[in-house]
This record gives C-alpha cells, structure tokens and sequence, in this order.
C-alpha cells in the first residue's frame, strides 16, 4: 500500500508485486489494482475553471485482508474502503476554507473481493460495481 499526496489530493494505492521475479510490478501497467482517492484538502477549488467547482470525494481503505477462499491456488483478497461525495458550488468552497469539517460528505462502507486472474488482480464479478465507483474518481 502508497499514499500519494499532490496539491490537495490524497489517494492511497493497492499494488502487487511478485518478489521472486524482478519484472516491475504485476497487475495492471503499474500493478495498481484499487485506489481510494481523496480531495477534502482541496475544498472542490477547480483551478483551470473557478465557476465550476470538484464534487469533495472522501474515501479510505480500512481494510485489506487475504482470504482462505482460493482463485488460481492464489488467496483472494477482500477490501473494505469507505466512499462518500458531495457536489460544491463556488459559495460553498469559500465556506468550506472557513470551516472544513462542515463539509465533510458522510461514507458508506463497501467490502469487494478481488481475484487472482495469474498475471494480478481484478474485481470479482459481484464487486465490479463497487470497484468502478471508486475509479470513477
């Protein structure tokens, strides 16, 4: 797991590696597989256009664990993250520097398994819903 935090912006990143072999990473390009991102720092300022501010997008990854169900002899791995988001308008952004917390968009809880598919890991189909909510973001 890896936090990055650029201009306001926090999302933390799942990724795998295979340690025996020293190809980079597996999975997709950068062997990312779920994200969670975050901008409540950024109060939906959107620089390129102020009059049309970012929705707030609050999400986190709570927890990771690895299960005893197996897929491809591989454990599959089950994450709850947390999600919530709020539209803003160019009234609320300058509230918002004021008072942060005020803003804050309530969370859902969501579990989603992901599944070995042997070069990384992808969402279980009962989970593809959930997962491209996230990435959506």
């Amino acid at each position: 797991m890896a936090e990055y935090l650029r201009q306001g912006n926090v999302s933390v990143v799942l990724s795998t590696e295979d340690l025996l072999n020293h190809q980079p990473v597996l999975g997709g390009d950068d062997g990312t597989f779920f994200m969670a991102f975050d901008n409540m720092a950024t109060c939906g300022w959107n620089q390129q256009d102020q009059e049309k501010p970012f929705s707030l997008v609050r999400s986190g990854i709570d927890r990771v664990e690895f299960l005893a169900k197996r897929v491809n002899g591989v454990p599959v791995v089950s994450i709850t993250a947390s999600f919530g988001t709020k539209r803003m308008s160019h009234e609320d952004i300058e509230v918002c520097v004021r008072e942060p917390n005020s803003f804050l968009p309530p969370t859902r809880s969501y579990r989603m398994e992901f599944v070995f598919n042997g070069h990384g890991y992808e969402p279980a189909p009962s989970s593809a819903a959930v997962v491209e909510m996230f990435e959506g973001q």
